[in-house]
C-alpha cells in the first residue's frame, strides 16, 4: 500500500506541473499577442473593418487573424501603436467609427477613393 501511495503522489505531482507549465506557456502567448499592438487600437481596427465592409475590401490580407496587426494590410506600427492607415482606393464602404479616436499615435490617415458616408469623426482631433 505504501508504494501505491508514493506512486500516486509521484504522478499527481506530474499533473501539478504539467498544468502549472501549460499555464505559464498560455500566459506567455496571451502576453506576446497583447504585446504586438495596444488593445484600445486593435479595438478601434477592429471597428473599422467591420463599419466599412472589411470583408469586401479590394485588400484585406491578415485582418481579423492571428497575425501581428503590423502584418494588416494598410497598417504601419511603431512602438506597439498604430501610425499610419492606408486605404486608398481599397472599396471601403460605410463610416469611419469615432473608436478611430482611439488611434492617439495616428499620424496619417489615407482613404482617399472609397466610398466612405457621413462625416469625420470628432474624436480623431
Amino acid at each position: 500500500m505504501p508504494c501505491q501511495s508514493a506512486h500516486t503522489k509521484t504522478f499527481f505531482m506530474k499533473v501539478k506541473f504539467l498544468h502549472f507549465c501549460v499555464a505559464i506557456a498560455l500566459w506567455a502567448n496571451i502576453t506576446c499577442a497583447n504585446g504586438q499592438v495596444n488593445i484600445q487600437d486593435s479595438l478601434a481596427l477592429v471597428d473599422l473593418y467591420n463599419s466599412t465592409n472589411g470583408p469586401n475590401w479590394t485588400y484585406n490580407t491578415n485582418w481579423l487573424t492571428k497575425n501581428p496587426v503590423s502584418t494588416w494590410y494598410g497598417i504601419t506600427v511603431a512602438q506597439k501603436r498604430v501610425t499610419v492607415l492606408d486605404f486608398y482606393y481599397n472599396n471601403l464602404t460605410g463610416s469611419i467609427p469615432s473608436s478611430i479616436g482611439n488611434l492617439i499615435n495616428l499620424s496619417h490617415l489615407f482613404f482617399t477613393g472609397n466610398q466612405l458616408i457621413g462625416s469625420i469623426p470628432s474624436s480623431i482631433g
